[in-house]
């Protein structure tokens, strides 16, 4: 999957122009009030959501960030779910909806929230439940549909919102052929893409309303017999984990999926643990065990050629740790990874117009975060 596994925090950038207090020691009501009332007439980057164990680690997290620095806001979402283990979570833009699948099968596999202002509201699952645990999930920018993967037939759902309540959508035509292992809806929720443990290994749909049509198979097939994690890059480009160290790429045009050149140097990270695609076609990042654990790449979208990126600080910058997971914010300004045993366990860069990965001053360490993030999602304003 995506690795997009558990806990969860906001933060807002200075590009939103928030009128914030300077010097806040809390999130008070002003700072609230702005938050909330910005969010749905702005189109940046405001949030973000990492993720660990909702029953023993650090749960749901939402922060803020004001003029100098990042403000931990608690959220309702921990006293409300009944996950158990480290679940996947998913947000639409604004993180008005909030979709989260479960590890575990003695109990919820899937819960579903709404965010209005600081409120979280647990919604009624849907009448037709996923019966296995959750191992991929993904929801559209809107919120209207949630796609989860599991291990057990028929390996994929897909839910569709009206108003508040989510309801369980015929069957694609063609389903998955193996265990579903990790799903992701392309920028423009037009295509929907699966990656599963039995051949083809990927599998990629059209979405047309209500109706989600397989597109025919690339002539050349992903190499891994289990592919477990993908991401977009813009609504065209698809890199998936063709082997625990080796990232390959395909391309997306209309109806055809076709093959492209695997970058001629991979990321040398170890077993990869994430990767993450830019909104705007032009990056791909991976994470991974072994040092220097973060690479990026550069995709040429005029030859369609992937590029790996000379960067010597990012790695140095977390310090010698295991890299668990990634993302990239929808306005491919930003990057956050999240890593293992060393505090803060989560550091933010600033994509550069040069290609260069710049540090944001460390913000984590002092709000309580505890354990390695095994999820990062950027929320946007919608």
């Amino acid at each position: 999957m995506s690795k997009s596994r558990g806990l969860g925090a906001i933060l807002t950038d200075n590009d939103t122009k928030l009128e914030f207090q300077p010097n806040m020691a809390d999130l008070g009501t002003q700072y609230v009030k702005n938050l909330n009332e910005n969010w749905p007439n702005k189109s940046k980057t405001i949030g973000l959501i990492i993720g660990n164990s909702l029953s023993t680690g650090d749960g749901i997290r939402i922060y803020g960030r004001t003029k100098n620095s990042y403000q931990y806001l608690t959220s309702s979402i921990n006293s409300l779910s009944s996950i158990v283990g480290v679940p996947d979570i998913a947000a639409s833009d604004g993180a008005n909806y909030i979709a989260i699948g479960g590890s575990d099968t003695s109990a919820t596999t899937l819960e579903l929230y709404k965010r209005t202002g600081t409120t979280f509201t647990k919604l009624t699952g849907p009448a037709t439940m996923p019966t296995d645990t959750c191992s991929g999930l993904t929801i559209s920018s809107d919120g209207t549909y949630i796609a989860y993967t599991q291990l057990a037939a028929p390996y994929l759902y897909i839910f569709k919102r009206t108003g508040d309540t989510f309801t369980n959508l015929s069957n694609p035509g063609t389903m998955p052929t193996g265990a579903g292992r990790t799903t992701k809806f392309s920028f423009d929720d037009n295509y929907l893409a699966v990656g599963h443990t039995t051949s083809p290994y990927l599998t990629v749909y059209s979405r047309s309303g209500d109706t989600f049509t397989k597109l025919s198979n690339p002539a050349t097939l992903p190499s891994d017999l289990s592919l477990d994690i993908l991401a977009w890059s813009g609504n065209s480009y698809l890199t998936v984990i063709g082997g625990s160290s080796t990232i390959e790429l395909f391309k997306v045009s209309g109806s055809t999926i076709s093959k492209l050149s695997n970058p001629a140097t991979q990321p040398v990270v170890g077993t990869i643990a994430d990767i993450a695609g830019s909104s705007d076609s032009n990056y791909v990042v991976t994470i991974g065990g072994t040092s220097p654990f973060f690479a990026a790449f550069k995709i040429n979208t005029s030859t369609d050629v992937i590029t790996k990126l000379s960067l010597s600080g990012v790695a140095v910058s977390f310090g010698s740790t295991t890299g668990t997971t990634v993302t990239i914010s929808k306005d491919s300004k930003y990057v956050c990874v999240g890593y293992g045993t060393n505090i803060p366990y989560a550091a933010v860069y600033t994509i550069n117009s040069n290609d260069t990965f710049t540090k944001l001053t460390e913000q984590f360490s002092g709000d309580g975060l505890t354990a390695a993030p095994q999820s990062i999602q950027f929320i946007n304003a919608s």
